[in-house]
């Protein structure tokens, strides 16, 4: 015992020498010697308590050896009942060893931690030193300052866009307002126009009845067309047609009464539309068609693919004349390689009775060839000459016709003929341009 008692001292006062990990780990107790340590403290233990346990039993059996209180000897009953109902529990000395080994896993644990927070200190230190280094260069500071600048524009264009897609909303509805308006205002000038026509028709119209006559005059009007087609270029060239600006007009009347022609009007006129599409359309008109609107009547002719005939009847008011006119129409197309011209002739005869002897006719020669093209696309340019001649065989004397009263008044109709019908092709383009 005594032995044992100075290994357990000896042990108990030893200290460690170091703090480093190598000399904390030679603290630790061989597990051999260890186990050998607890299993003597052990049994030291137990031959205590078995010679404490037997001299209270002596003592309690025998009664006249034991002279202390009767308290004393109750306890020391108790205490060694109670020593011999206790449930066995795990020595000490293992649960020492299972504290050791599970504080050895947790410092394996630590460790493994440690290592990989060391690791990921090295690699964000690296990173950080690769940061500053390639913020120290100029192509990043000159990329950087590229990127600021277009963040700022990029917020200035969303700013700006927002305010032109209001101005856009806004202009819309102003233009959805306007289209309403003027679709009213269509609608009434409709009417207005239905109610003016058959007031100025009146009962006449009922008993009006087209001309029987329409074959020989068509065959009057065709003579000389070609040989006019062949001569158009020194026609153009002697009224000095290319000098027109476009667009434009001119009013030769008062010149050309000495030559027997009662009107004549030079016109130039521009179409935002491709040149095949103007030609198409023209052609598909006729020889006007702005007539066939308000026409009482409308007869047309076979003639072939490249020549039209037509007859049309109609009625205006000229101040206080009630007028019904008859149109006999003849036009004809040649199409070139850098243009294409038409030529039209009309025999016009008036109805009245003031005017029964009198008639005209028109020539109308038009020449449709392409123009530059502009920011909105393609163009095509119309130049066309038109005179009015008479058209009775000369009947009517340039005298005669110049003291009629409705002389100025015929030069306005003339006049306002082109500008409708130049308005009348255009819509009629547009309205094509919709469909598709």
């Amino acid at each position: 015992m005594n032995g044992r008692t100075n290994h357990i001292q000896t042990n108990e006062f030893q200290s460690p020498c170091s703090s480093s990990d190598e000399e904390v780990s030679d603290c630790f107790l061989d597990e051999v010697s260890l186990l050998e340590f607890l299993e003597g403290s052990e049994m030291a233990q137990r031959e205590l308590v078995i010679s404490t346990t037997s001299a209270e039993e002596t003592s309690t059996q025998t009664g006249t050896t034991c002279n202390g209180p009767p308290d004393i000897s109750n306890y020391t009953k108790m205490l060694a009942t109670s020593r011999r109902t206790a449930p066995q529990t795990k020595p000490w000395y293992k649960r020492r060893n299972e504290e050791v080994l599970y504080l050895r896993e947790k410092v394996k644990q630590l460790s493994a931690w440690l290592d990989h927070l060391k690791l990921e200190a090295t690699l964000r230190s690296e990173l950080d030193k690769e940061q500053i280094t390639m913020t120290s260069t100029p192509e990043l500071e000159l990329w950087k300052s590229l990127a600021a600048r277009q963040e700022k524009e990029r917020e200035e264009s969303e700013v700006e866009n927002e305010k032109l897609r209001k101005i856009l909303q806004h202009r819309v509805a102003q233009a959805k307002a306007l289209q309403r308006a003027f679709k009213r205002r269509l609608r009434e000038d409709s009417v207005r126009d239905a109610m003016n026509f058959s007031k100025r028709c009146r009962v006449d119209v009922q008993v009006w009845l087209p001309p029987t006559n329409s074959a020989v005059v068509f065959k009057d009007l065709s003579t000389g067309i070609d040989e006019e087609f062949a001569n158009l270029d020194i026609l153009f060239d002697s009224i000095k047609m290319y000098e027109l600006p476009c667009p434009g007009r001119r009013n030769n009347t008062v010149n050309s009464r000495a030559k027997g022609k009662h009107v004549e009007f030079l016109d130039c006129y521009a179409f935002p539309f491709d040149f095949k599409q103007v030609d198409r359309t023209m052609w598909s008109l006729g020889s006007g068609g702005i007539e066939d609107v308000s026409a009482t009547f409308v007869e047309k002719f076979p003639a072939g693919s490249y020549t039209k005939c037509k007859s049309v009847g109609f009625a205006f008011r000229s101040e206080s004349l009630d007028v019904r006119v008859v149109m006999r129409k003849v036009g004809r197309r040649y199409a070139l390689d850098d243009r294409t011209v038409f030529i039209w002739r009309t025999l016009i005869e008036p109805k009245h009775d003031s005017l029964t002897t009198m008639a005209f006719r028109e020539t109308t020669c038009l020449v449709l060839r392409p123009g530059q093209d502009t920011h909105t696309g393609p163009t095509t340019i119309m130049q066309s000459h038109r005179q009015v001649a008479a058209g009775d065989g000369g009947r009517i004397s340039s005298h005669t016709y110049k003291s009629f009263r409705g002389t100025d008044i015929s030069t306005a109709v003339w006049n306002d003929s082109i500008t409708k019908f130049n308005h009348y092709v255009e819509d009629t383009l547009l309205q094509q341009q919709k469909l598709k």
